[in-house]
């Protein structure tokens, strides 16, 4: 499961922010500005009243709460006069009544009882008023202060206990207190809940959904009346689209609980400790009341009382007994015996313990279901491997999501015709609708009672998958009525008797779409890179069948879904070849060979494919994914009398990097020097329900035969881990270098569990081919007996997910078997991958470089033979690569990262355009600052003030100003190459370097994203620009991305690029051409850049662009803004005054010039090329009135002269690129490179191509 990420908006709770903002707004509108009440005849808003001390405001229940505040917020929910029963209070007398009951279709809906705006919640009382009001309702009530909306709902079958629906803190929105954006939002969400399950809509709809669920199955399975088939790709597509709405709703329901059970149980826990503060408070008071008898003689009695503290809240009146013997004892002993006044202090120490304890009894006992709740929550916190998703906000969308499932898995259950007769669609649900109709007339339109009906539906589709139902960490939430018959209703209108594919992970990964963004991918790999990898597995045909197949980071479980269904087309090949019939229909033709694929099938899939994920969510998609591939076997056994249940499949919620110790210390990285001997015990088993696995006991000793993962790429750079718990493991230690990455633990372990002549293949990141980090991983995977036998490379960073930039590439490793030959390929898409596979021998890739300190074991993945050619070549002019180009480099120049760290020196950092070399300031230059042979920019990127000698800090900040300083008195001038050290690779067709000269007049340090190379004393200035060219050629990038897998250039990654004998370097000529392109550049720069503010090309066959604005500002033709042209009658816009000029350009922005006048037309070309500069192409065209034009009569004048411009900077361009071609030439004539070469060279590597799209 990789991460990834994006900038979806959303609000804090995780839902659209503009969804919940559009309620918030509501609210206000409806009810907050229209609240107005006179007290002592001065007229107060909401905000005004509230501020009023609470004296004037009390016994305000009536006229401001009832009549005003709860009014205003019924007829918001959209209930009127009609609607409710207010029954007023009468001062002085106790209610009987709730203040408001609002009608339902029949009885009552929900009560209301309001209190004074300065009282608070007494969760006592209060409760176990309303609790009383809703005898003979559905249970709905809500509690107002108009300060606070509590809206709870009474269990049906058990009134003391309830469960808090939403609970709305109105005065901390939009009271006298600016509240934090954060708590806006939490507000925001409560609300939008709020108006969800009260609105009047809500329980009028409530019946017409019951209704159609209700329907009987004839109708339902009608092709042209009943339920939409699943048959469709339309019909899948409407399912995942349509399914957000409920998911939102039921994420909204989970997320108040969960907020609710969480913010109960932190008081909770203070409530808990100040009763525990209050039984040490006693016992210290007790003590020292008996402070003059001797402490031998009462220490038994505080060791009794110590030994009750340790369960308080769990001691029962015997063991107060004793301890009252024990002090009656104490009392009797001894010379100095206890007074009755004594006695008395013990037995007020008894009453009280026995407060305290009955007190924390009573408050466990109550508050079960929150804890309940809240353990749930830190439970599953605790298995997220992104720490980032550790929000109420992502448990609620996963909660909302495993309910929706749930119900989901019973309607397919219907539909397949397992679960039979019907009991959430159709026929079941109508027969329960009705019982519920004709025994509880009181909940008719308001509930079905869905905790009693869920609890039906769940123990019938456990007889079928007993494991998918006990999930603690999501089995507490049950939605409200009204939300289930809205989820169960969506369900009803399609038929899933055909699904079959992932739609479990389509469906959620739509749904976070919207929701969140920034984890979208993580639990589902793309079908066509599945398949893929494994058919690079070469998990296909009846080879696979009676193999394991196991993914350590399984996620979804999208590769196990699609080996599965590679597995049953296996099986049935086998069956064929075992019966001799040559079709699936014919062997099907037999009931008895029907049910023997479907046994071995369900068998099979139950008990050959494993995945472990360390998210419970994930493992709750995997195992459902499964089980819908084994549902038509299931049914077919069904149908024949032989009911067969699937207990569980082999999904694990587990850590996968948490291995047995005696695994972790061993130093056997092959595991063939000696077995691994690991204690088998029964707490391990417990603990961990995949410890025989990861101990390899029972049938595990042996392995896995298959492998396959796309495991997590965070590294401890990106996020904190915990480093130690791996690199002090020599297990982990074997496969790291540099960086702990979560992709090498993974790769490890896949090795660790391979078994003998298995396979393995994993994407990963494409640092696995090059990057120093891995380098260990490298080495390891050669070693035997593993050897690699494919890789590929992607070229795009976006092709695992959308919108995420990730170099991956693939690789498979295989086990006991050395190939000689690998495969190799690489393109944008799977399909190219797929094409351009080509096979190679495997030295070729895995032995191309030596095993170094340079080469860190790097492979080489090329594309095409040519390059495996052109790279033997290069090796044989560079004598085997002991020629290399950094000896060159540092023979000639002082060669650094830079001057100065870009992060170091922000403390120093005044502003671009605020300094100048006059007060002492030191320009600064950043690697998007430099362009090939172009001078440094005038401006600098920024500047930096050295401070006062007194005010210097030490550390390094301190190193870097005594660098600064040293630039500021330069003896003389300093010369040399700057190359730009972060340069994409996918967009790198050549390195980008020039040339730079530095004084103490004009001081100028270069970042860390630099490679700054000071030209030697020792070394001529003729030489240095050689190398420049050298460095710019399309050689040099071509020898340096071949081994390349990041965006970065690093030291060793030019140093190491092989050379000819450097004796025969080109010099004189090289840098001749070097100087030429400063010239020519600088012309460029100089001319077109700087004047015109010109646009260079991308590419090297480009065109040069530039502004005809700023080309008509320095023109002395007579101009015209466009309102005069308009007002003139010469320009006529016919579209939006606020439209952009992008979207009016094509038909509304027009030349209204007669066409008779000789410059009508190219006037009209004029005006075209000015609506598309692309700087002003998003201004309105109220903001174009300003722009200026030549005049349409001198607008041929103007053009011609434009074009011609245009065509010079062109020329120059072209010159500049000549230039180039010749270094190029000149560096290949010295590598005495061929023909084909030469093209493949000039053509660069696919992966550092631009693709323009």
């Amino acid at each position: 499961m990789a991460q990834s990420g994006g900038n979806g908006a959303k609000g804090a709770n995780g839902v659209s922010s503009g969804a919940t903002s559009q309620v918030l707004t509501s609210f206000r509108q409806h009810v907050i500005e229209q609240f107005h009440i006179t007290v002592d005849g001065q007229s107060y808003n909401y905000r005004e009243y509230l501020a009023l001390p609470e004296a004037r405001r009390s016994g305000d229940e009536a006229n401001a709460v009832d009549v005003r505040f709860t009014r205003l917020v019924l007829e918001w929910l959209g209930f009127s006069d009609a609607d409710w029963i207010y029954n007023e209070p009468v001062q002085g007398k106790k209610a009987n009544r709730p203040d408001y009951s609002v009608k339902g279709t029949v009885g009552t809906a929900f009560i209301w009882e309001d209190k004074n705006s300065s009282l608070d919640l007494d969760e006592k009382e209060h409760i176990t008023q309303m609790r009383r009001y809703v005898l003979g309702t559905a249970g709905y009530a809500i509690w107002c202060n108009m300060r606070r909306i509590y809206a709870i709902r009474f269990a049906p079958d058990d009134t003391l206990r309830y469960e808090v629906l939403a609970d709305i803190a109105v005065e901390d929105v939009f009271g006298t207190q600016t509240a934090l954006p954060f708590h806006v939002d939490v507000q925001a969400t409560n609300l939008a809940l709020f108006q969800l399950l009260f609105s009047k809509n809500r329980f009028t709809q409530f019946s017409e959904l019951v209704r159609r669920i209700a329907t009987d199955e004839q109708t339902f399975e009608d092709r042209e009346r009943g339920a939409i088939s699943f048959e469709q790709p339309e019909a899948i597509r409407n399912f995942i689209a349509g399914s957000r709405e409920s998911l939102t709703h039921l994420r909204l329901a989970a997320l108040s609980r969960i907020r609710d059970a969480l913010e109960r149980r932190e008081r909770l826990v203070r409530q808990d400790a100040a009763l525990k503060q209050e039984w040490e408070s006693a016992r210290k008071e007790l003590a020292d009341s008996l402070t003059f008898i001797l402490p031998k003689l009462v220490e038994p009695l505080f060791d009794a009382i110590d030994k009750l503290g340790a369960h308080l809240g769990t001691i029962e009146v015997q063991e107060f007994q004793k301890v009252q013997s024990i002090f009656e004892k104490v009392a009797r002993t001894g010379t100095r015996r206890i007074s009755a006044s004594m006695s008395v202090v013990f037995d007020r120490w008894i009453v009280r313990a026995a407060q305290v304890n009955s007190a924390l009894l009573t408050m466990h006992f109550t508050s079960s279901e929150p804890f309940r709740v809240a353990e749930a929550y830190h439970l599953w916190s605790e298995r997220q491997s992104d720490k980032e998703d550790i929000l109420p906000e992502v448990f609620a969308e996963q909660v909302g999501y495993v309910f929706f499932v749930r119900l989901l898995l019973v309607r397919v259950l219907e539909d397949k015709h397992i679960l039979r007769p019907r009991l959430a669609s159709n026929g079941g649900f109508l027969d329960w609708s009705g019982y519920v109709s004709r025994h509880f007339q009181e909940l008719e339109g308001i509930s079905i009672l869905n905790e009693n009906y869920s609890s039906i539906l769940a123990r019938k589709a456990g007889q079928y998958y007993m494991h998918f139902f006990r999930q603690p960490v999501f089995d507490w939430f049950m939605p409200e009525d009204f939300l289930f018959v809205e989820t169960l209703e969506f369900l009803c209108r399609y038929n899933f008797q055909h699904v079959t594919g992932d739609i479990i992970g389509f469906t959620y990964e739509e749904y976070i779409e919207r929701n969140a963004r920034n984890r979208k991918g993580h639990f589902l790999t793309r079908g066509e890179i599945v398949d893929y990898m494994l058919d690079l597995l070469d998990y296909t045909g009846p080879q696979v069948i009676g193999r394991r197949i196991f993914d350590p980071a399984c996620g979804s479980g999208s590769f196990l879904v699609h080996a599965s269904r590679r597995y049953r087309q296996a099986l049935i090949t086998y069956f064929c070849t075992t019966y001799n019939v040559p079709t699936e229909e014919q062997l099907y033709a037999s009931s008895e060979r029907r049910a023997e694929v479907a046994h071995r099938y369900l068998d099979d899939l139950t008990s050959l494919f494993f995945g472990m994920e360390l998210n419970p969510f994930a493992c709750y998609l995997a195992e459902m994914n499964l089980l819908i591939q084994g549902l038509d076997d299931l049914a077919v056994l069904q149908a024949s009398g032989d009911k067969q249940p699937i207990e569980r499949f082999q999904i694990y919620n587990s850590d996968s990097l948490s291995l047995p110790f005696e695994v972790l210390d061993s130093d056997d990285v092959t595991g063939t020097v000696r077995p691994v001997l690991v204690t088998d015990s029964p707490s391990s088993r417990l603990v961990d329900e995949s410890y025989p696995i990861k101990a390899r006991l029972d049938s595990y000793t042996d392995g896995f035969f298959y492998i396959i993962s796309n495991p997590p790429y965070v590294s401890s750079k990106q996020e904190e881990m915990n480093v130690a718990r791996y690199r002090d493991k020599a297990f982990y230690s074997s496969i790291l270098t540099g960086d702990t990455n979560l992709y090498l633990l993974f790769l490890r372990l896949g090795l660790y569990y391979l078994s003998d002549y298995g396979q393995m293949v994993y994407i990963i990141p494409l640092t696995i081919f090059g990057d120093r980090s891995a380098s260990a991983a490298r080495r390891l995977l050669k070693t035997p007996p593993f050897s690699p036998s494919a890789a590929v490379r992607f070229y795009r960073g976006d092709i695992l997910f959308p919108g995420v930039d990730q170099a991956v590439g693939i690789v498979r490793v295989n086990r006991s078997h050395e190939d000689t030959i690998m495969t190799v390929s690489g393109g944008y898409t799977v399909a190219e991958a797929r094409a351009a596979q080509f096979q190679t021998a495997s030295t070729n890739v895995i032995e191309a470089v030596p095993q170094n300190g340079v080469w860190q074991y790097n492979w080489l993945i090329a594309q095409s033979e040519e390059s495996f050619a052109i790279w033997e070549h290069v090796k044989q002019k560079s004598e085997q690569l002991t020629l290399r180009l950094g000896t060159l480099l540092d023979d000639t120049f002082d060669r650094r990262q830079g001057d100065v760290n870009a992060t170091i020196i922000n403390p120093l950092r005044i502003g671009v355009n605020k300094g100048n070399v006059a007060q002492g300031n030191v320009a600064i230059y950043k690697g998007e600052d430099i362009q090939a042979f172009a001078s440094l920019p005038i401006a600098p990127s920024d500047w930096v003030r050295i401070p006062a000698e007194d005010e210097r800090p030490n550390g390094d900040v301190g190193r870097s100003i005594q660098v600064l300083e040293q630039l500021k008195h330069l003896d003389g001038k300093e010369v040399g190459i700057v190359l730009r050290e972060v340069a994409r690779l996918n967009t790198r067709e050549r390195l980008i370097a020039t040339w730079f000269e530095r004084t103490a007049t004009f001081p100028i340090a270069f970042t860390h994203e630099t490679w700054r190379m000071t030209l030697k004393a020792t070394a001529t200035e003729e030489l240095g620009k050689a190398l420049l060219a050298l460095i710019n050629s399309k050689t040099t990038a071509y020898l340096v991305n071949l081994f390349s897998t990041n965006n970065h250039v690093g030291k060793d990654d030019v140093g190491r690029v092989p050379i000819p004998d450097p004796q025969t370097l080109p010099v004189a000529h090289l840098a001749d051409l070097a100087n030429q392109l400063l010239s020519v550049r600088a012309s460029l720069e100089r001319d077109f850049v700087e004047r015109y503010h010109a646009v260079l090309p991308e590419f090297e066959n480009g065109t040069v662009y530039i502004p005809p604005s700023q080309v008509l500002a320095s023109s002395r033709v007579p101009k015209l803004t466009i309102q005069a042209l308009v007002g003139r009658g010469e320009v006529r816009n016919t579209g939006l005054v606020n439209g952009r000029i992008r979207t009016l350009r094509t038909r509304n922005i027009v030349s209204s010039i007669d066409l008779s006048r000789f410059y009508a037309v190219t006037f009209s070309e004029v005006l075209s090329l000015f609506l598309h500069e692309p700087v002003r192409e998003e201004e309105t065209w109220s903001q174009a009135q300003n722009w200026s034009l030549p005049e349409p009569i001198a607008a041929t004048q103007w053009l011609n002269s434009y074009n011609q411009l245009v065509q010079q900077a062109q020329q120059q361009w072209k010159t500049f690129i000549a230039l180039h071609q010749q270094v190029d030439e000149a560096v290949a004539d010295w590598y005495g490179f061929d023909a084909p070469m030469r093209v493949a060279i000039a053509q660069g590597l696919p992966w550092t191509q631009r693709r323009r799209m």
